[in-house]
Formats: structure tokens, sequence, C-alpha cells
């Protein structure tokens, strides 16, 4: 298969430092904090390697497959025909999924492991078949920016996925008769693992590590979208809302406006009744900021912005609430100093109404900000990143957009990086566009 792969980027120093160090050898380990680009450094291993694999096949959490395309598509121009992504869950019981891993992977293939601890579990289906598949690959490479999150044994998957000769155990029973300490009353509790001098010894050399802190210089901010799908009645209930309004032929701003706060209501999981009662309809976009939080760690302080109430009760009702807090708009002052201290101190998650936007809060302290959902003003997203970066502040923060896949949140999201709002653009197109159908660019949405 011909292809070629360009980049149109180009790396920070420490994404260089990565590529040198791995591409000598055919299996590696990128374990770099989320936000320091190891996405981009998978990349460039792959670019360099160009003629050297027949096909590359990036298996990641299902969530975060749109936006490995996106980056893709961001860094090299093109998604060349050797790009296969697969999700790592479809590895448990998606034939269809396993066949084209097994297909597709032969012994010159390029196997990525994106957010490698997904496979920590040594008698997960999908860990051990993830782990046969890769083996006929030329070359094997995974990724992570939280490799451990329950002890060394986290280790053993991930770098069996790269070679049993690294870490010199075939199974996870000689690996944990040799490093593994059991509690005598509950077997499966891991109470003290030993020889770790060892296990670093022998990773060390297919290792390439680094945090924020430690990677100089980066963007003042970093933008990303993690993508998610409706369920079928949040599809069902999305076209009948875009029918209704296409029916009644009126597309003025109140119509537009209505329709566009419905359709973002679905995408939140709810839909109000004629009587104002809301009707819960499942939440795939609560499903991946779970997600998200995940792979993001337990080290990080982030902030979430939210447009509706239901959102508000809803996260608050969710997320951990020893490490979360809720800022809603309208409480009296000192409330609000007060929840804003516990974010600042031993509370990592301050969950927002993105109406305070508005207000000059102190969020220096966030690492991270999620935007749960967006409001149509352009404004208001300014205003609410600038409150988690203000002026002096040194650290690169990491903007993460939570979009649902071919709706409005697409549509929202262009606007906003225009610089506008989305009722502003129907409107220029209206104005400026000749021939404008409003009927098709409603059911685009």
């Amino acid at each position: 298969m011909n292809f070629e792969i360009s980049a149109k980027t180009e790396l920070y120093p420490h994404q260089s430092e990565a590529v040198e160090k791995l591409l000598p050898l055919r299996v590696g380990a990128l374990f770099m904090e989320h936000g320091t680009g190891r996405t981009r450094t998978a990349i460039e291993l792959v670019r360099r390697r160009t003629g050297k694999f027949s096909a590359v096949i990036w298996f990641c959490p299902y969530a975060i497959k749109e936006n490995i395309r996106a980056e893709i598509l961001k860094h090299c121009g093109a998604i060349a025909p050797c790009w296969n992504i697969i999700g790592i869950e479809s590895m448990s019981s998606n034939l269809a999924a396993i066949t084209e891993a097994l297909d597709r992977i032969d012994d010159r293939a390029f196997v990525i492991l994106d957010q490698s601890h997904y496979i920590k579990g040594y008698r997960a289906k999908r860990s051990n078949r993830i782990v046969r598949a890769a083996a006929r690959a030329r070359y094997r490479l995974i990724m992570s920016g939280l490799p451990i999150s329950q002890g060394v044994q986290d280790l053993f998957m991930q770098f069996a996925f790269l070679s049993s000769k690294i870490l010199g155990y075939r199974s996870f029973y000689s690996f944990s008769a040799n490093h593994l300490e059991y509690d005598r009353y509950h077997p499966q509790k891991v109470i003290r693992a030993h020889n770790l001098e060892y296990l670093s010894a022998k990773i060390a050399p297919y290792v390439y590590q680094t945090t924020r802190e430690t990677c100089g210089e980066l963007p003042e901010r970093l933008y990303s979208v993690r993508r998610f799908r409706m369920n079928p009645l949040q599809r069902e209930l999305y076209r009948r809302l875009k029918e209704r309004v296409l029916q009644a032929g009126v597309f003025n701003s109140h119509s537009l406006f209505t329709l566009f706060t419905r359709l973002q209501q679905v995408l939140s999981g709810f839909c109000p009744d004629r009587h104002g009662r809301l009707r819960p309809l499942g939440n795939p976009r609560l499903e991946a900021l779970e997600e998200l939080l995940l792979s993001l760690g337990s080290r990080v302080r982030i902030v979430i912005w939210a447009k509706f109430q239901f959102d508000l009760d809803t996260l608050e009702s969710q997320l951990p609430p020893e490490e979360t807090v809720v800022l809603r708009a309208g409480i009296p002052p000192e409330e609000q100093e007060k929840i804003l201290s516990a974010f600042r101190s031993e509370r990592r998650i301050l969950v927002a109404s993105v109406k305070l936007s508005r207000c000059p809060l102190d969020l220096n302290a966030a690492d991270v900000v999620i935007f749960y959902n967006n409001t149509f003003s352009y404004a208001e997203r300014v205003r609410a990143e600038e409150r988690c970066q203000t002026p002096g502040r040194r650290r690169t923060i990491r903007c993460i957009d939570l979009l649902c896949a071919d709706s409005i949140d697409e549509k929202i999201r262009q606007s906003l990086l225009r610089k506008n709002g989305v009722a502003v653009e129907f409107r220029t197109h209206i104005e400026k566009t000749t021939g404008f159908s409003p009927e098709n660019w409603i059911q685009s949405l």
C-alpha cells in the first residue's frame, strides 16, 4: 500500500526528545501527562517510519476515537488509508472489531495502544485479545498519562503488550510471585510490592516519561475535544424537534433560539414536558465526562462550566462529593467565597454555572477547563476561559470541549472558533449566501 504522511505542525523540544529515544526501538512507551502532546509524538513516530509498516492500528477508548481522527487531520492535513482506529471496549465482545483487528495486524503492522492503563486487568478479555493480536506486529507503542493507578501490578499487561521479554515474565502469576505480597485475609488485595528497582531498570530503556512541569515552554492554552454520540431516544427526540420547526416554517430569532436551546437540552440528557417537568433521556455526555476525568488523573484541578440547572444538579449528584464543589448563580457572596476557597484548598473539581463567567471570579488554581456544554455567546466563552487564567499565570491551561458528534454542538463550536454566535451565523448566511436554504441549514444540525 502506497501512502504518504506529512507533518503540518512542529514538535516541541520534549516531543522531539521522545521521538529520538523511541525511534530506534520497535517497542516503546510514552508516559506523558495529558496536555504534553503524546498524540502528536505518536503521530511523528508513525510518520518517521513511513514505508516500514503495512498499517497503523490505533487502539483507544471509544470516547476519544473522533478526537484521535481530528488530531491526525490537524497534524497531518489528511487521514491516509493506513490509519485504523479501534475502540478498546469493542475488543470485549464486538466480533466485527475483533475480526478487523486480527485482519489488519500482520508482521509489518504498527500497533498503538492509547490510554494503555485500560488493559491493566490481566483477566479481562479485551486485555488478552489486544495483547495476543499485537504480538505479531513489527512496531508496538503504549501511551498513558496515568500508567499506574492502583499499584505496580498495573504495569504487567501494558508491558506484556510490548513484549514479555521486557519484564521477563510470561504470566501474571510468575510476576506476582516475584513482586507482589497479598493480604493474608483478602487474597486479592496487594499490600506490598518488592524488587521495584529491578522493574524500573527493566522498563527504563523503553519508556519516555514527562510531566507538564518538566517539558518546558507550552502554549498558554491547549484546546482539545472529546466527542460522544446520542443514544436512540435522544436521536429520535432531536429529529422530531427539528421537524416541528421545519413544518412551522418560521425562522425568526425567537424560533431559532428556542430550537437551539431545546436541542442542547436533549444533548444534556433531558427534555421538559408541557407541564415543565424534566424527562430524563439517558446521558452519554455525563459518561463522556466521567471517562475524561478518569484519563486526567487525580492530581489536576478542574473547572467544569455547565449551562443548564439540570447539568449542575446531575454533576453534583454524580461526581465524588469529597472532591467536588458546585457554584450556582444567585448565591450570596459569602457563600460563593466559601466554595471558591474550598476549591483552592481541599476540593479539586469546581462545577460552575457558565452565567457566573460574567463575575470577576479568581479560578487561577485550575489546570483544566472543561466545557460540559457551550452557550451561544462568544463573549461568554472567552470570559469563562479568562476566569481560569488571570494575568501573570505562567502555567499552561487546557480547555476541553465535550461535543456530541453530528449535532448542534459542532455548529456552536465552529461559530465560536470564528468568534461569532450561532444565531449570528444563521443570519449571516441568510444575508450573504445566494440561494441559502434555512431548511437545509436546520437539517444539518
